[in-house]
């Protein structure tokens, strides 16, 4: 099936006449399976440093020739095969479809903006409770790309939501959940897009800067297509004007990381490990209790999320 002609079915990208003008086209296992409820406090814990320290291990530590020690089961051995390719992220593939794309397919949920079959670095949309609550021990290392985890953040805050993100007449589009308490060890967190241009990150506010835990840019093409082009090697800050956070200025306040941002497979892995944890944080639902709301903001008009679990779980008990 041709993919343009999926794209324009279902009016991922529907371009007006001057669309193409304005769109140029440019391993740590998930160990504990936790609903995303009780996962918003763990999310601190992650950021780019520990995703270089884990890209440093398993970076080259797939060798299928070595797995001839591992007894005589057959079955046995094709699934540590496939764990070890799954953690390595020198078998990944920016550009096409890789292991992780091929075994996520199973977790794609159905969504009338964004068809099932679309290809690898489409966005899909993850059907998270199946996928954080699989059992399976090649699910604890496989992985979304940072498309589809933000796919499943916008899809879930609203699909209104989804739609201003995918409708190329918006120009700026930005979804926030804001963390107002720094006391609250949950993590703020953005998704804007300009143009083609995709930044996703977490953070903390710290009122005159943000202090970065993960920092991604993305590209889009003018089909849909996704490719990280940048992922920062450490944490790192932004300085906050009095318009606003200068999002293209960051600084990293390690200097030590010896990797390149630019990296396609370097942006990737770390790609992936935000997805997963935007997906077990369950970043799409807030707790106003606790000072945090999730908006989203399309060209100048902006627009509340709603409280889901966590509103449920109040009015039950």
């Amino acid at each position: 099936m041709n993919t343009n002609d999926i794209v324009q079915r279902n009016k991922i990208w529907d371009p007006d006449d001057d669309e193409f003008d304005r769109w140029p086209i440019p391993d740590v296992p998930i160990s504990t399976r936790q609903p995303a409820r009780d996962a918003q406090k763990t999310d601190t814990h992650h950021s780019a440093n520990s995703a270089v320290m884990t890209y440093r291990k398993f970076s080259g530590s797939y060798n299928p020739s070595l797995l001839d020690r591992v007894g005589n089961d057959e079955d046995s051995k094709d699934e540590r095969a496939t764990i070890e390719e799954l953690r390595d992220p020198n078998w990944s593939d920016h550009l096409g479809a890789d292991l992780h794309d091929n075994l996520m397919k199973v977790y794609f949920a159905k969504c009338q903006q964004l068809p099932t079959e679309l290809p690898a670095r489409y966005m899909h949309v993850v059907d998270y409770t199946a996928y954080l609550c699989s059992e399976s021990a090649v699910s604890a290392h496989l992985r979304p790309r940072l498309a589809d985890g933000v796919a499943t953040v916008l899809f879930n805050t609203s699909s209104k939501c989804l739609d201003s993100f995918i409708d190329p007449k918006v120009k700026v589009f930005e979804w926030r959940r804001n963390v107002h308490h720094l006391a609250n060890e949950s993590l703020s967190a953005v998704i804007r897009r300009v143009g083609n241009e995709v930044l996703t990150g977490t953070y903390r506010n710290h009122g005159f800067q943000y202090l970065w835990s993960h920092y991604i840019k993305s590209a889009i093409d003018f089909t849909g297509k996704w490719g990280e082009v940048y992922a920062a090697t450490s944490r790192g800050t932004t300085p906050v004007s009095l318009a606003g956070p200068i999002w293209d200025d960051f600084t990293a306040t390690d200097g030590t990381a010896t990797e390149d941002p630019t990296n396609p497979k370097f942006a990737l892995f770390v790609g992936r490990e935000l997805a997963v944890m935007l997906l077990r944080g369950g970043y799409w639902d807030y707790d106003w209790e606790a000072g945090m709301t999730v908006e989203w903001e399309a060209d100048g008009r902006v627009l509340q999320g709603t409280m889901k679990g966590r509103h449920n779980e109040r009015a039950s008990g």
